[in-house]
């Protein structure tokens, strides 16, 4: 597999991930929402069109987390899979709860390690770091329409890496979770796979994590050289399509 297509293959599935898996979950979220509205409270009061009737505020639902520790690290190994080639990739898998989701690409040569890119997911949008073409592509939600089309966002995001959210297989894309390790409050999935069934071909994307330390001491954003050329996602959508495995 072309090494250099790693990133664009990995963001390809995640976009294809939110194909009706984030349609499911707003409908889990307005199902919710309306049996909490119906339901009364501790003290016996109501909750009607979002507020009580002693006139207190709204009460936002609490969506359903794992874990409630904060950030941590790890480090990543990751097999990408295509037709009968395939690319395994080590480096370091960061979170910080509604932040960042951070992964930096290390492919090693004979013995060398070579930084191959970064994946960076935000609140405000996505970069996609490409190391070895110096290259990068930062797109917020709003301004792709491969974002809106698939109902990407953020919280779909964060939840798909945290394993929030009750993330449900499509005929798109599967996504599963094959290993749990316990942190101090709760647990966090050392295994996730994402396939991506095409057509032509079904791309698979498989990530073990391991030395998870809860932590939030790194910095949480990329910065990028002045070297690099940003370049546009359908680009980066471009060479996924075009990669020659």
């Amino acid at each position: 597999m072309n090494k250099y297509s790693l990133l664009a293959l990995l963001l390809g599935v995640l976009l294809f991930s939110g194909c009706r898996s984030q349609r499911r979950a707003a409908r889990q979220r307005e199902s919710l929402q309306s049996a909490i509205q119906e339901t009364t409270t501790n003290t016996g009061q109501l909750i009607a069109d979002g507020k009580s009737q002693a006139g207190k505020e709204p009460q936002t639902p609490v969506r359903q987390r794992n874990t409630t520790v904060e950030a941590l690290q790890a480090h990543l190994n990751m097999t990408l899979r295509s037709g009968n080639k395939s690319i395994n990739v080590g480096g370091t898998f960061r979170v910080k709860r509604n932040d960042v989701v951070q992964m930096n690409l290390v492919y090693t040569v004979l013995i060398l390690p070579v930084n191959v890119g970064t994946l960076e997911i935000t609140p405000d949008d996505i970069l996609v770091v490409d190391r070895i073409g110096k290259r990068y592509c930062r797109v917020a939600y709003s301004e792709a329409e491969q974002f809106r089309k698939y109902g990407v966002d953020f919280n779909f995001l964060q939840d798909l890496f945290w394993g929030d959210g009750g993330i449900q297989s499509n005929p798109y894309v599967a996504c599963t979770y094959d290993s749990w390790t316990n942190l101090s409050q709760g647990r966090f999935p050392l295994g996730m796979t994402f396939t991506l069934n095409k057509a032509k071909q079904k791309a698979t994307a498989i990530i073990q994590l391991s030395d998870i330390q809860e932590t939030a001491q790194w910095d949480n954003r990329t910065k990028v050289s002045q070297k690099y050329t940003q370049v546009s996602l359908d680009t980066v959508m471009k060479a996924l399509v075009n990669a020659k495995f």
